[in-house]
């Protein structure tokens, strides 16, 4: 069923209702001059009407990237036809309870997809928030759902000296992300919520072409070559460009309750902050020559960065259980369990030890249900399915419960609602406790624990004490290391 919207800026906006949801898709939140530009925000539209019946373009990207995500969490869903833009993919979608008005003042849950930075998409059949926000309603605990897109790979995150001497900034993917919640901030209260308080060239034939003719050609050149010829192995992250990505951004400075990394500690005095059992599950996709020479390489990886400790190098791989005699698919998960606690595990305890105001941390240890290679474990992505319900007809009654019991509190949270007691100002002494999920075979859909290691939170302490002079910060230069030897 046909719905219209009139709003404050953008006119009439017509969506769509079903199953007592209403649906906005595809609203553009800022135009591009080209692909490498400034996103400049849409303040006002020049349309008296906006169709927000269907899904929006996304970002250029691997085609195959939602297959890929769906490979990793281990069930299909039904496929979406969708089309890529390099200059259209800066839209957006608004789910909401039928019904709702501006004066219904719900709290929003905007939700800016992963993917590496590589792929992903709010259309994405995995991130439809139809029931998600349904279910909020039917919880009494109703919430608007919003999910952006953003530009990926090369024109999201490509950079140089000459093209920002050319005037093209680095980050445009996360510069997009802050566009996106600008609009939301000017938009959104027409939508049932007032106004936020706060808010490779080489590898691409250019290496021997001149400094314009680089940058023109990289404006110009069809999206899908630009992405098909950029090794699937170079690397896409956002550049320290002090002003999007600061530097410092190290366990030592997060970890200290009153340093200004991130810069967030200023003025957010709720997190909401876990990780899945084995996050790690999904380097080894990322990596898929991570196997080859395991043993060898990340022993002489953590022996190489540890050269000043060589009894803390020893301490920490047989923790793990990595000998010189250990095969390479043994240590292989041995590795992953590393990577898991100093990339996924670690952090999030350094959050909450850093956090100034109230962080509540949980721990997803909910098994993959389905046929593949982490089935049994708490994979990357999985949470995800769980949390947006659109997996549940392939979950028993239990699994279901436990998805439910996720997205149960994460409504809590955004009505300002405490859903479990939080860790108050980095203080672990004093009564800490999380949230774990799962694990339904053993009938528990939630529960909370007293401690940060062990038991049931099915977390290890391994680099829990760590000798004198050495820190998390050296062990996450381990995997930098053992990267470097494929």
């Amino acid at each position: 069923m046909a719905s219209t919207l009139k709003t404050t800026f953008l006119g009439k906006i017509h969506g769509k209702t079903e199953k007592g949801v209403t649906q906005y898709l595809g609203i553009k939140y800022a135009n591009l001059k080209n692909r490498l530009a400034d996103a400049e925000l849409i303040e006002q539209s020049l349309e008296a009407t906006i169709d927000a019946t269907n899904n929006g373009p996304t970002a250029v990207s691997l085609p195959t990237g939602c297959e890929i995500e769906l490979n990793v969490i281990q069930h299909s869903l039904p496929k979406k036809q969708l089309i890529q833009s390099d200059l259209d993919c800066l839209n957006l979608n608004i789910t909401l309870p039928s019904g709702t008005t501006p004066s219904s003042k719900l709290p929003v849950f905007l939700f800016i997809h992963g993917g590496g930075l590589v792929i992903g998409a709010n259309s994405w059949p995995q991130f439809d928030f139809a029931r998600f926000v349904k279910l909020s309603e039917e919880r009494g605990l109703s919430i608007v759902g919003v999910s952006i897109n953003y530009r990926l790979g090369a024109f999201g995150f490509l950079t140089s000296n000459e093209l920002r001497n050319a005037g093209y900034k680095a980050n445009n993917g996360i510069r997009d992300q802050r566009i996106a919640m600008r609009w939301v901030q000017r938009h959104i209260h027409d939508f049932g919520r007032r106004p936020w308080k706060r808010d490779t060239g080489r590898g691409i034939g250019l290496d021997n072409v001149r400094t314009e003719a680089r940058i023109q050609a990289l404006l110009e050149t069809p999206g899908h070559e630009i992405i098909s010829k950029i090794s699937s192995t170079a690397l896409t992250a956002p550049a320290i460009d002090g002003d999007m990505v600061l530097p410092g951004m190290t366990f030592a400075n997060v970890e200290k309750g009153r340093s200004d990394v991130p810069r967030g500690k200023a003025w957010c005095r709720e997190l909401m902050i876990g990780d899945a059992q084995t996050d790690s599950s999904i380097i080894s996709v990322l990596e898929p020559n991570i196997k080859s020479n395991c043993t060898k390489r990340f022993s002489a990886a953590m022996r190489t960065v540890l050269a000043a400790h060589p009894n803390e190098a020893d301490r920490i791989l047989a923790a793990y259980g990595i000998t010189e005699e250990t095969s390479d698919s043994h240590a292989l998960l041995s590795v992953l369990d590393y990577l898991n606690d100093i990339m996924f595990f670690a952090p999030v305890l350094a959050f909450a030890r850093g956090w100034n105001g109230n962080a509540h941390v949980y721990y997803f240890n909910e098994g993959n249900p389905w046929k593949g290679t982490w089935k049994g474990r708490a994979s990357h992505i999985l949470d995800l399915a769980y949390l947006f319900q659109n997996f549940r007809e392939f979950l028993t009654a239990g699994q279901q419960k436990v998805g439910i019991a996720f997205a149960e509190d994460i409504f809590k949270f955004c009505h300002g609602i405490s859903p479990w007691p939080a860790v108050t100002e980095g203080n672990f002494d004093n009564g800490f406790s999380a949230r774990v999920y799962g694990s339904s075979d053993k009938g528990v859909a939630s529960s909370i624990v007293n401690q940060a290691y062990g038991g049931e939170t099915m977390r290890r302490d391994a680099l829990r004490n760590l000798a004198p002079g050495v820190s998390l910060d050296d062990l996450a230069e381990v995997f930098v290391a053992f990267k470097a030897t494929e």
